[in-house]
């Protein structure tokens, strides 16, 4: 069985070892390799009859504890009648996979940047004032809030907090910001959404508005503050 002294002495000693913890015959086994000063942890199982050794980890990032319990997702494998090899490059690849559709996402200020060109397209006369609230004014939402913020990653506490921040100076510009982020975020949901238009050259992943869960401070709408 392996042991933390038996390891450390090995790797004083300089020695090329490999080492195995006992294991019930199938269930795969954990080993320890020192091979040229190198310290490593591996998976050895067997798969569609032949060997396979699968790296955990270096031996200074995982302690023995840790590298026995890294081996219970693969014996979970080997029991469903999979490769754990096979598995891991899986979500590896998954996990690559979501990590780029995320990056791809669009931005808090791609949403607003998107948004007052939807209100000038509509002929709203107030755009200006939404561009300066939300884009170009002194201290616009998108700083706040980030402007390379994922739109997807913005949460109702973010944006309690920014509205926080306005309402001490002026509750009735926060009153105005608020409606001017729910409509940001509602054309983003819409805009995933509507059938109508076809696939949207840039998604944000937006299933629900965010603002929609702060409530409207509606005596702070005309106080002129």
């Amino acid at each position: 069985m392996l042991t933390v002294l038996k390891i450390e002495k090995a790797i004083r000693a300089g020695k090329n070892v490999a080492w195995s913890d006992p294991a019930p015959r199938g269930a795969g086994r954990l080993v320890f390799r020192l091979r040229g000063g190198a310290a490593v942890w591996l998976f050895k199982y067997f798969f569609a009859g032949k060997k396979r050794l699968l790296r955990i980890g270096s031996y200074e990032s995982m302690s023995l504890a840790d590298a026995r319990a890294a081996c219970e997702p693969f014996r979970a494998f080997l029991d469903a009648g999979l490769d754990p090899t096979a598995e891991v490059e899986r979500e590896r690849r998954e996990k690559a996979e979501q990590a780029r559709r995320r990056a791809a996402l669009g931005s808090v200020a791609q949403l607003f940047e998107l948004y007052i060109k939807d209100m000038q397209a509509r002929g709203k006369s107030s755009w200006p004032e939404v561009e300066r609230a939300l884009l170009t004014g002194k201290d616009p939402a998108a700083d706040a809030l980030g402007r390379e913020t994922p739109a997807k990653d913005v949460s109702a506490s973010m944006l309690r907090t920014v509205l926080a921040e306005v309402h001490k100076a002026s509750p009735s510009m926060a009153f105005h910001l608020r409606a001017y982020l729910h409509g940001a975020f509602q054309y983003g949901v819409v805009r995933a959404n509507d059938y109508t238009t076809g696939q949207a050259d840039l998604e944000f992943g937006l299933e629900h508005n965010p603002v929609a869960a702060i409530p409207v401070d509606r005596a702070s709408r005309n106080t002129g503050q």
